[in-house]
């Protein structure tokens, strides 16, 4: 499986220090985007109902959460195994099955608080 995944993940036929270079591109600017939402939010959310502030910090702590999953094995460099691959995939699975339908949730509360 492991032999699959690292054959696959440069399917683009870039070189692997231009990949490394991608992937840690897009590691931060999340990173940028997060701390630039998280300081807004800081700013304002005294305009929030305390559900929405509710929801916006447990969504902020899962994506937390697994941004640090990510930065962590690509700060230390640690290559394909069983370990990288089950964090991985644990980081992915609690963004899809925990802060996605959070975030559906808040924004259906903030639609609704507009509607009023």
């Amino acid at each position: 499986m492991l032999d699959m995944t690292v054959l696959f993940r440069n399917i683009t036929g870039k070189d692997e220090e231009t990949v490394q270079e991608e992937e840690l591109k897009r590691l931060n600017r999340v990173a940028y985007l997060g701390n630039d939402f998280l300081n807004y939010y800081n700013q304002n959310k005294i305009y929030f109902d305390k559900e929405s502030c509710d929801l916006i910090e447990k969504i902020f702590r899962i994506f937390m959460g697994s941004h640090s999953t990510f930065t962590f094995l690509k700060q230390m460099s640690l290559g394909p195994s069983n370990l990288t691959f089950e964090q991985t995939n644990k980081a992915i699975k609690m963004v899809r099955e925990e802060a996605l339908p959070l975030l559906k949730q808040l924004e259906n509360k903030l639609r609704d608080i507009i509607k009023e």
